[in-house]
C-alpha cells in the first residue's frame, strides 16, 4: 500500500488498486476467487478493511496448520473471513475504542488505538493506516482476525 517508512500513506482509487501491492498479494487472490473483484473496484466504497499482509498468513498458517489455499474451495467460510475484516464504516487509526460493526451479521472488531481485536485473544497490530482507498480505508494489519476456530486461529 505505502511503503513502510514514509510519512504519509499513499493514495489508491479504490481497494482492489490497493490490494494489488506485492505484500497483499495473499488477500487480493482471496478476493479473486470469492468473486469480489468488481464489488471492491467501486471507488464509493465508503468503509474500512483491515488487510492482512502476506507475512500475517503466512504466521497464521504456521500457528494452526491450516492453509488458506486449502480453505479456498470453502468459500462460504472464507468468505466469513474477509467480511470479518470490513467494517461498515470509514475508521481511522488510531482506532476508536469502540466496538466497529462488520459485514458478519452480529459480528463486531474492537478498536484501541493501532490495534483491533476480534473475539477472544484473535487482535492484529496496524502496520501500515489510513491508506484512502477511493471513498475508503485501508490499514495493513499484522494477523489475520477471525470469530471462527479454524484449527486453533480466533481463539
Amino acid at each position: 500500500m505505502c511503503l513502510l517508512g514514509t510519512a504519509q500513506a499513499a493514495t489508491y482509487p479504490n481497494f482492489v488498486a490497493a490490494l494489488g501491492q506485492p505484500n497483499f498479494s495473499r488477500i487480493a487472490g482471496v478476493i479473486k476467487t470469492l468473486g469480489l473483484t468488481n464489488t471492491f473496484s467501486n471507488p464509493g466504497l465508503k468503509l474500512t478493511v483491515f488487510v492482512p499482509t502476506n507475512a500475517a498468513f503466512a504466521a497464521a498458517e504456521a500457528r494452526t496448520g491450516v492453509s488458506f489455499n486449502a480453505l479456498a474451495g470453502q468459500k462460504a467460510l472464507m468468505q466469513q473471513v474477509v467480511y470479518y475484516h470490513i467494517a461498515k464504516e470509514v475508521v481511522r487509526a488510531p482506532l476508536p475504542k469502540r466496538a466497529i460493526p462488520t459485514f458478519v451479521a452480529g459480528r463486531s472488531l474492537t478498536g484501541d488505538g493501532m490495534v483491533v481485536r476480534g473475539v477472544g485473544s484473535n487482535s492484529a497490530k496496524i502496520v501500515e493506516a489510513n491508506v484512502q482507498c477511493g471513498a475508503g480505508l485501508a490499514h495493513g494489519i499484522d494477523g489475520v482476525l477471525t470469530f471462527l476456530n479454524i484449527g486453533g486461529l480466533g481463539h
